[in-house]
């Protein structure tokens, strides 16, 4: 609270105001996603890390413009991404053949929704890159599958 008590010489300034402002958020609804949008979501996110940006610039413009009537339609996979790429860098297909195998999985945890497969893609990069700071080399695709199986163990003791 003393955070928000200036200290003034005038008694005229109203705290509350400011108080309330720090108190009160605007919630934001982010409708889910289908399993294809939580599919092409992931492996845009993945793209983002592998592309300059102005490779990822024109991939999503190809995505979303060029080969889809609406944006719910379109679709980036590892079967399709050499149709947008002409060259595909091999640890960004590695990280699609990654999306494909824990896409179904992830998005039945986190019920399509694009907050939480952003922190949990997140957390995983985080996690890859403070081992490789300690020199140790983790294997994506495994830790992945165990944060995959944390996240599905927490909701599990969430629900009982």
């Amino acid at each position: 609270m003393k955070k928000f008590i200036p200290e003034l010489p005038s008694t005229d300034y109203d705290v509350s105001k400011d108080y309330i402002e720090n108190l009160i958020h605007f919630p934001i609804r982010i409708p889910s996603m289908s399993e294809s949008e939580f599919e092409t979501y992931t492996n845009l996110l993945f793209a983002k890390l592998h592309l300059k940006s102005t490779e990822f610039k024109e991939l999503i413009y190809k995505v979303f413009n060029e080969t889809s009537d609406d944006i719910i339609t379109a679709k980036l996979s590892s079967e399709n991404i050499s149709e947008y790429l002409s060259n595909v860098p091999e640890e960004l297909k590695q990280d699609l053949i990654l999306s494909k195998q824990i896409n179904s999985i992830l998005d039945s945890i986190l019920s399509g929704n694009p907050r939480q497969c952003k922190r949990f893609l997140n957390m995983l990069i985080i996690r890859i890159n403070m081992a490789k700071s300690k020199g140790i080399d983790l294997k994506k695709n495994v830790l992945a599958k165990l944060c995959c199986w944390s996240i599905l163990k927490q909701n599990l003791l969430i629900n009982l």
